[in-house]
């Protein structure tokens, strides 16, 4: 599996693109789990890349690490990760917008385009009406910021005074007001600079043909945890009289194997007392 990061952190030694998952064990699946039950995202992201990679830039993947990704970076981690557990062959539903009538489809996640960013990354200079300004690429830290800012007007003059770095004049105004048209420019110039993975996909209307534009949640696995790892840890515990912490270092499919193990030994003595 590629493991070179689309965008990448800035150091001084340049921009370190490395990446490294760790095995699939219940320590992972926990993480995971755990994930799920945070309901600001940016948040239960970086607490599941936290968990579930072993390195990352060539750093510890702490969450304080993970947040300062750019947003790019971390769905395209959390895409693999999904990968890693076996989710690539996937099957997806919609309504038509034309007809409304409901369509399947099947994609594999493995063949969606994947966007490097490109010179200058992470930074790129805009001519603004009040100037040329600097700005980063947003990342994991700047969407818990604005998570919670319903107005999206807000939460994008929120997103941008974080990511502005410097002005290239002096300015002696304690706030830059940009207009509609800076705006977008400023989005504009992040969006062709950023690191980006395929977030849509079209797919045809199985009755009249209209073809559908259908969002893919870069973050689907997240939702895919149902927390089964629990009842395993109970059931293991439960028979062999192991810490969590045993049941967690386990590799996923030994854990599995062990479970098979104490179904088969109860059906057994089920038939046995039955006789």
């Amino acid at each position: 599996m590629e493991t070179l990061l689309p965008g990448g952190v800035a150091t001084p030694a340049g921009i370190l693109r490395d990446y490294q998952f760790r095995p699939i064990t219940g320590a992972l699946e926990m993480a995971l789990a755990e994930s799920a039950g945070i309901s600001n995202m940016p948040a239960a992201v970086s607490h599941a890349l936290a968990g579930s990679l072993a390195t990352v830039a060539g750093e510890e993947p702490r969450t304080d690490v993970v947040s300062q990704l750019s947003v790019g970076d971390r769905q395209f981690l959390m895409r693999q990760l999904e990968l890693l557990l076996g989710h690539d062959l996937q099957w997806h539903s919609f309504t038509c917008r034309k007809c409304a009538a409901r369509s399947d489809f099947q994609i594999e996640l493995s063949r969606l385009p994947v966007k490097e960013a490109t010179q200058g990354y992470p930074h790129v200079e805009v001519d603004t009406s009040q100037g040329s300004y600097c700005f980063r690429i947003p990342n994991g830290s700047d969407q818990e910021a604005i998570a919670t800012i319903e107005n999206e007007y807000q939460a994008f003059n929120v997103l941008l005074s974080r990511c502005l770095v410097t002005s290239a004049v002096d300015s002696a105004e304690s706030e830059i007001v940009f207009s509609e048209q800076d705006r977008l420019l400023i989005e504009a110039e992040l969006e062709r600079i950023a690191p980006e993975v395929g977030c849509e996909i079209a797919a045809a209307c199985i009755e009249c043909g209209s073809q559908n534009v259908i969002a893919l949640d870069p973050y689907a696995v997240i939702g895919k945890s149902n927390g089964s790892i629990y009842s395993d840890i109970h059931k293991l515990a439960c028979h062999y009289h192991w810490g969590e912490e045993e049941i967690l270092s386990l590799p996923r499919k030994r854990r599995q194997y062990y479970l098979k193990l104490i179904e088969m030994s109860r059906g057994m003595a089920f038939e046995g007392s039955a006789g």
